[in-house]
């Protein structure tokens, strides 16, 4: 197809020949005197090593022989191997732990395979009978429980780091949780204990991380963390170790943990330049919201990576003593990589003399798509929030015989079962009047309409004076951004003032103003709350007249003055018995955080292809304007004061979502590369993960990227998988490549 070039190289017309490798098939017994047992009638056809949570897989066939049977005793029918009660030394039995070996040119033991017998299998046909089955590595023990419980600080000990206050909980063993509040806290909330108050480890001087209530952050002193990856999988490492064979040792050994956070930082390239070793800023990646309960832990760790854009690998390796080690190893997927890329080799076309240095390739088959390039990418997130004071007026009305007493009882919410939208509002609405709908002055005891409420003090006009905001409805939250001493977040104001005409809402935009000592804190949800549809209050009680009861507030000990909803409003006695309202709440903006990646040079398209992902949930920006009743009280996310004009900045999630659409970029931006290459020989010095640089000899780069001559380090297509293939009477490696690197998911 267009932009999708491919090549196949056909076998050379003379086979490479080398002199195979003895594979021997072993039943081995850990911590036994005889470690090995070889079984001379099992034939390994196969082994595959594939990148993620996938163990290797064997297959293997029994050699049938009548003739073999009579001399060595070998099983040569199908009905004395296939049962599942079958005995003898020659039988394998289901969970029988088999090790596939061979040697290097020195005679030392070298473990191809470990694993256990778990899938038998037999074909009987007129020609033949065959007995074949599959072993599965032995990291498939990882999979033999699940996630199902976390490990969790006491609240009261948060410091306490010797383990002996983290507690194993029925409790999902979800990291950093979403949350659907308003300010620093929203979007997901931390569970995580701080850095410096991580578990100390018993098996190295590492340390882990441990869950912890995210309230605590309430308290103040106490401040829970968020979890990034490298901190997920450090704990699921040190909760969830490994399983033990009969020897004692772990079936998988683990990475270390102060690798980690090294490991698995994010490198993104610059948006205006080429990606190297000394440009790219390392950044640690916070986990979005993920829950690994009732998950095998190989699978949680592979969700977590992808995340990362890296990927997990299982890989066999031998010990000094010859027994196997099996290795789960974190495998980078940028440029950044630091192993160097290998070669593969190809003699020059017209080559007349067969020298094995200079070839190893005998089959090639690659195809390169460049329609899969996703180079730019927009991370939708939250609209900005911000806390704001607004004055109130009438949604209504008025009428001065409404104050007299028979007309007054109609506004009782008890005789509102079947009035009007309009009565229903009558006296118990004030409203900000955000699009226009109408409001009534009284200071020019007139309706006014088309006159919406003013946000350009929050939402000033950008480019060319385009508007950043349009008249919508913005309905206020009952939680603040602004919080108590306590950590814990304030609610909505309502405040009133006696004495005084409403008159247009509008925006408090003077930060000396909010310090007004006239202004008297109604208590919170007593006689009023919010409107759901726009941004205003409701007066709740029975009668509009009791909106207030007089009394003082619980918290300050003011005094609240008695406020007649109807009859100030309608009728007031005198000047003394008007009053105005005004409302401390959270609304919402229009525009979202600037999170894009741009295309970069190095992707090899003139085109930018832009995908956009969705991360409303988590990512937000919120500020406390200057007009807040508590914008002298609060401090920034950085620690600082108000200065007076500009808004507190409480949270801002923008490097977050721009680290997030980087990774995207990162794992999208470069063409896919896949194929296959076929080695006549058995080698383990291709492993997955490597990348691969160049046909030698033929001059062929495998390079995907563009810009190398302007810095940019190159980028390789990836080993994700290689087989050895015992099969037939040759032997040979087979290298599979994919560029296809693993997408962040959701968490």
């Amino acid at each position: 197809m267009p932009g999708s070039p491919s090549f196949d190289l056909s076998p050379v017309a003379q086979g490479i020949a080398v002199q195979a490798a003895p594979v021997i098939v072993a039943r081995y017994a850990p911590g036994s005197e005889n470690t090995y047992t070889v079984i001379s009638n099992i034939r390994c056809l196969r082994i595959d090593y594939r990148e993620g949570p996938e163990p290797p897989v064997a297959r293997f066939q029994y050699v049938l022989d009548n003739n073999l049977e009579v001399i060595l005793g070998w099983p040569s029918r199908f009905e004395k191997l296939w049962p599942i009660d079958a005995q003898g030394n020659y039988v394998v039995l289901n969970d029988d732990r088999l090790v596939v070996l061979t040697a290097d040119p020195e005679g030392n033991p070298v473990v191809l395979f470990d694993g256990f017998a778990e899938v038998p299998q037999i074909d009987v046909a007129a020609a033949g009978q065959n007995v074949s089955f599959v072993a599965v590595g032995v990291a498939i023990r990882l999979w033999d429980d699940v996630i199902k419980t976390r490990v969790q600080r006491q609240a009261s000990s948060v410091t306490v780091v010797d383990g002996s206050s983290d507690v194993t909980v029925q409790l999902p063993c979800r990291f950093n949780p979403s949350n659907t509040s308003i300010g620093s806290e929203g979007g997901y909330i931390g569970n995580c204990v701080p850095s410096d108050s991580f578990t100390e480890s018993e098996r190295s001087d590492d340390s882990f991380p441990v869950f912890l209530d995210p309230l605590i952050s309430e308290r103040g002193a106490d401040k829970t963390s968020y979890w990034f990856v490298s901190d997920a999988l450090s704990y699921l490492i040190s909760v969830h170790e490994s399983p033990q064979d009969e020897g004692g040792a772990p079936y998988v050994l683990y990475p270390e943990i102060a690798s980690l956070e090294t490991a698995l930082s994010c490198q993104p390239p610059p948006d205006d330049g080429m990606l190297s070793k000394g440009d790219a800023e390392s950044s640690n990646i916070k986990i979005r919201d993920y829950d690994c309960t009732n998950r095998a832990v190989p699978e949680a760790m592979a969700e977590l990576l992808r995340y990362c854009g890296f990927v997990m690998v299982f890989y066999t390796d031998t010990y000094t003593d010859g027994t196997p080690e099996t290795h789960l190893k974190v495998v980078r997927r940028d440029a950044l990589a630091s192993q160097k890329p290998k070669l593969l080799y190809l003699n020059a076309l017209g080559s007349t003399q067969l020298d094995l240095t200079t070839n190893n390739v005998t089959q090639l088959h690659l195809a390169r798509d460049s329609n899969a390039i996703m180079n730019q990418w927009v991370v939708e997130t939250a609209v900005e929030q911000f806390e704001i004071t607004v004055t109130l007026a009438p949604g209504f009305t008025k009428n001065a015989t409404d104050a007299t007493g028979d007309n007054r009882k109609k506004f009782f919410k008890s005789n509102l079962t079947s009035a009007t939208a309009d009565e229903r509002r009558m006296y118990r609405w004030w409203i900000a009047d955000e699009c226009a709908d109408g409001h009534y002055d009284m200071e020019s005891a007139s309706f006014v309409t088309g006159k919406s409420l003013d946000l350009t003090a929050i939402w000033p006009d950008g480019d060319k004076g385009a508007k950043t905001y349009v008249d919508r409805y913005r309905p206020g939250s009952n939680t603040l951004i602004s919080k108590a001493e306590s950590g814990e977040p304030l609610k909505a104001i309502l405040q009133v003032k006696k004495g005084q005409k409403s008159s247009d809402p509008m925006l408090v935009t003077d930060p000396d103003d909010p310090g007004d000592s006239s202004w008297i804190t109604i208590p919170h949800g007593v006689g009023w709350k919010l409107l759901k549809d726009r941004l205003g209050i409701e007066v709740t009680t029975n009668d509009p007249d009791d909106f207030t009861t007089g009394a003082s507030h619980a918290l300050t000990g003011q005094a609240v003055p008695k406020i007649k909803a109807c009859t100030d409003v309608a009728s007031p006695a005198s000047d003394a018995d008007n009053f105005a309202l005004r409302l401390t709440t959270v609304i919402e903006g229009d525009q979202t955080l600037a999170a894009e990646a741009k295309k970069r040079k190095a992707s090899p398209t003139k085109f930018a292809r832009e995908r956009r992902i969705d991360g409303k949930d988590h990512f937000q920006y919120c500020a406390i304007a200057k007009g807040s009743i508590y914008y002298e009280t609060q401090t920034d996310i950085n620690g600082d004061m108000s200065d007076g004009s500009s808004p507190l900045v409480m949270r801002d999630d923008t490097k977050a979502a721009v680290t997030h659409a980087q990774q995207l970029r990162s794992a999208h931006e470069f063409p896919t590369l896949a194929g296959s290459a076929t080695i006549p020989f058995i080698t383990d010095y291709y492993q997955i993960g490597d990348r691969v640089q160049i046909v030698k000899g033929r001059n062929a780069s495998l390079q995907i990227n563009v810009g190398v001559d302007q810095g940019e380090a190159p980028s390789f297509p990836w080993i994700t998988a290689f087989a050895w293939d015992f099969q037939g009477d040759k032997q040979q490696t087979i290298l599979q490549f994919s560029d296809r690197r693993a997408e962040p998911q959701g968490v």
